[in-house]
């Protein structure tokens, strides 16, 4: 018992003093907020919306704003899969806004040993860019 006490105190302290040597690049940041709801369709089946709002420059403009659509089926206790679609509108290097089309799958697994919780997660995603500033870009 004692044992278990003092490695989980050791981890949190090494986990805190990495922290300690990261810096920042910039002195500039930002708020993201986000609204989302979650409902059962069926059993294991659920519908959410998130609505997101990213600012910068000391949280005084918009960088960009989307809202995700998906789907989450949960296979059984330990493993899940979803589906999503994220429709964004985000500022481009013009300073005018972009539309973006992204959807992704997620196959996602859990497990518990004791009181350490293990999660993983496998993602395939794709993007659609509006806006290309060379044809580069179109890649």
């Amino acid at each position: 018992m004692v044992t278990k006490m003092i490695r989980k105190t050791a981890l949190i302290l090494v986990l805190i003093c990495q922290t300690a040597f990261i810096l920042a690049q910039e002195k500039d940041f930002g708020i993201w907020y986000t609204i989302a709801a979650e409902k059962e369709i069926v059993k294991n089946l659920d519908l959410g919306v998130d609505f997101n709002l990213r600012t910068y420059h000391d949280a005084g403009e918009i960088e960009e704003g989307f809202v995700d659509l998906g789907l989450d089926y949960k296979i059984n206790k330990a493993i899940s899969a979803a589906v999503s679609y994220r429709f964004t509108k985000a500022r481009e290097d013009n300073e005018e806004f972009h539309a973006r089309h992204k959807w992704f799958a997620d196959l996602k697994a859990r497990t518990s040993f004791g009181d350490l919780d293990l999660s993983g997660r496998v993602r395939f995603q794709q993007r659609h860019k509006t806006y290309f500033e060379d044809d580069h870009d179109r890649e």
